[in-house]
């Protein structure tokens, strides 16, 4: 899927949320809806099944992360869990990387398109 194909698919109560305007968080929702075709079929895999674990909790983090640190009020408590947000990135791009021979072809166009569309992100 395309992200301005997945676009569509976002219920408008999510896009009026002021945190929608930041394209890091909805990059970051959109590797969650592609992780989510990845970690299908490797969790049916005895081989990958705990790995696609880690990878969908590291993938999961990194949005949460980014929402919970802009709703904070201050900007300490706001850096707290900005600061997480790239270590959860670096994380979920190894676990990619350990994993890339388990995802199935069908795949892996979907990766290839969040790295198209992630140029924001430093460490994909």
């Amino acid at each position: 899927m395309e992200y301005e194909e997945w676009e569509k698919t976002i219920p408008a109560s999510m896009k009026v949320d002021s945190v929608w305007k930041v394209t890091a968080y909805r990059l970051a929702l959109f590797l969650s809806d592609l992780c989510w075709e990845d970690i299908s079929s490797l969790s049916n895999d005895k081989r990958t099944a705990a790995v696609a674990d880690q990878l969908y909790r590291a993938v999961g983090s990194i949005g949460a992360n980014f929402a919970e640190g802009y709703s904070r009020s201050t900007g300490k408590n706001r850096a707290l869990f900005y600061q997480y947000v790239p270590g959860s990135s670096r994380q979920a791009r190894d676990w990619y990387s350990t994993l890339k021979e388990g995802i199935s072809s069908e795949s892996k166009p979907s990766s290839t398109s969040f790295r198209s569309s992630a140029k924001s992100f430093d460490c994909w």
